[in-house]
């Protein structure tokens, strides 16, 4: 993921400058600038994003929530990173990037953020519906309450959860929770 969004980033600064001076939608009043001077700030985009992903928690496993939380983190971070971006833009005074260039790279690169997260939600839940990736549950405990569990967690294999099998408490007389083997 931290390379994906790094080139998806960098690709999305790099597309924004030809969006904005090479198929011009609006008129350019200002000149031309030299692709260079808005390339050499790659590395820095690609390491503030990759920063401010890391510690807005971007990165951790979000595979119990559904897509739209996923969704939220992701843009949130985008929106904070795209404000540090701003800020240390107008800190150099030899130079004034182009707004709309710094526009079209907000709304870029939270698309293309979005839906590569779309895609690989969707490649992951073809692909543990098919029994790989998975992670192994051991329920603990008996009942109605254990019961539930198990039938909810059969329910979604998009999660990728199997169930290994049931523990219950010494002396129980379970064999099997909802066909599952109990382990001890």
């Amino acid at each position: 993921f931290r390379v994906m969004d790094a080139g998806i980033i960098v690709v999305a600064w790099l597309l924004s400058y030809a969006l904005r001076f090479d198929l011009s939608i609006f008129a350019v009043t200002k000149g031309f600038p030299e692709f260079s001077t808005y390339a050499s700030l790659a590395p820095m985009v690609a390491v503030l994003w990759m920063a401010t992903f890391a510690v807005s928690r971007v990165y951790e496993s979000m595979r119990l929530f559904g897509p739209l939380r996923e969704i939220r983190v992701v843009l949130k971070a985008h929106a904070f990173a795209l404000l540090l971006f701003i800020s240390q833009t107008y800190m150099f005074e030899e130079y004034k990037y182009s707004r709309l260039v710094i526009m079209y790279f907000g709304a870029v690169s939270a698309i293309a953020l979005v839906l590569f997260r779309l895609t690989v939600r969707a490649t992951l839940r073809a692909i543990r519906e098919r029994g790989y990736n998975l992670r192994h549950v051991l329920i603990v405990g008996e009942g109605p309450l254990a019961e539930t569990l198990i039938r909810r967690l059969e329910g979604f294999p998009e999660l990728g959860l199997r169930i290994a099998g049931v523990v219950t408490k010494d002396g129980s007389r379970a064999e099997s929770g909802r066909g599952r083997p109990v382990l001890g």
